[in-house]
């Protein structure tokens, strides 16, 4: 979810293929097979080379920014850490065998002859700016996320989602609708594939009034207008610089709400969410929202942090 709401949609599967992303598809087990999964799971193995009886994946993990999403370097005498959750191998999107090999059965894939590289950058202009620790803390600024889920209703067709989130109004959000066995867990389903599910009617409100743009009418089935609205909170709209981003193809498999608050941002407000659906949901489905708000750290010469709310 990163690389489609920070990178061009073509950018994420050309650069991003030495990485691992060799297409856009986030489908189900169940829907590979109904578009013809050997044909992208084959995409999938283009790098892999078959060595005896194991097959040989090369790849450069590239994180999306620097350290705490800032552009700034790393001041002196800081030791970074890196640590990794990893999933089992049954839910990698590398095609493996249905009789995994013993050796990844219950377990991550296996890495090996693995290096972290790291970029030395020094400049007069950046030791002078660090030199002001002795005066004033540095600050790192990045952008905070805050995910919330909320379990949809059974049987109702008009739901209401109240107090999202409180106090000082985000920079933008995002919400999606997925079925709720899909954040369970389950390497049958796509924990990302968010869709239309229904939705005739999706508005975003903030004290009780919708934001601009808002409610997005979705009766006829049509991304057109949750698409543009997704454009324009990723600042894709109307600028020259980006190569290329969502078809609406893409979207039916990734159908996202977006907000970007400009004016009515507020130091106190409540955001809530409300939907209407052509048919109440008879299966448990999830509300996704994603909060994004400018956040820094500051770190004094004595490697004190603090969080501060921008």
């Amino acid at each position: 979810m990163q690389k489609i709401g920070n990178f061009n949609l073509g950018y994420i599967d050309t650069v991003f293929g030495i990485e691992g992303y060799h297409d856009l598809f986030n489908f189900s087990q169940g829907e590979l097979r109904l578009s013809g999964s050997s044909s992208i799971l084959n995409k999938r193995r283009m790098q892999g080379e078959l060595i005896d009886t194991k097959r040989i994946y090369e790849f450069v993990f590239i994180p999306n920014s620097g350290f705490l999403n800032s552009n700034l370097p790393l001041m002196k005498n800081c030791e970074m850490k890196l640590s990794f959750d990893r999933l089992n191998a049954d839910y990698s999107m590398m095609q493996i065998p249905e009789k995994v090999d013993v050796e990844c059965e219950g377990k991550p894939l296996v890495i090996k002859d693995c290096v972290a590289i790291a970029e030395y950058i020094r400049s007069d202009e950046l030791d002078n700016y660090f030199m002001k620790i002795d005066t004033n803390p540095i600050t790192y600024l990045y952008e905070d996320s805050e995910i919330t889920l909320r379990n949809l209703p059974i049987g109702e067709t008009n739901i209401r989602v109240d107090n999202i989130k409180g106090g000082r109004t985000p920079c933008c959000i995002f919400a999606g609708i997925i079925p709720s066995a899909c954040l369970d867990g389950n390497v049958k389903l796509s924990a990302t594939s968010f869709k239309r599910y229904g939705v005739t009617e999706f508005n975003i409100t903030l004290n009780g009034n919708s934001v601009n743009g808002y409610p997005l009418n979705t009766g006829y089935g049509s991304g057109v207008f949750p698409l543009q609205k997704f454009i324009d909170a990723t600042n894709r709209y109307m600028n020259p610089i980006c190569a290329d981003s969502f078809r609406l193809l893409h979207f039916t498999h990734n159908w996202i709400y977006a907000h970007k608050f400009e004016a009515e941002i507020s130091e106190e407000g409540w955001l809530g969410i409300d939907i209407k659906l052509s048919q109440p949901y008879s299966s448990s489905n999830t509300l996704v929202v994603w909060c994004i708000s400018d956040a820094g750290i500051t770190i004094d010469k004595f490697h004190q942090i603090e969080k501060v709310h921008l």
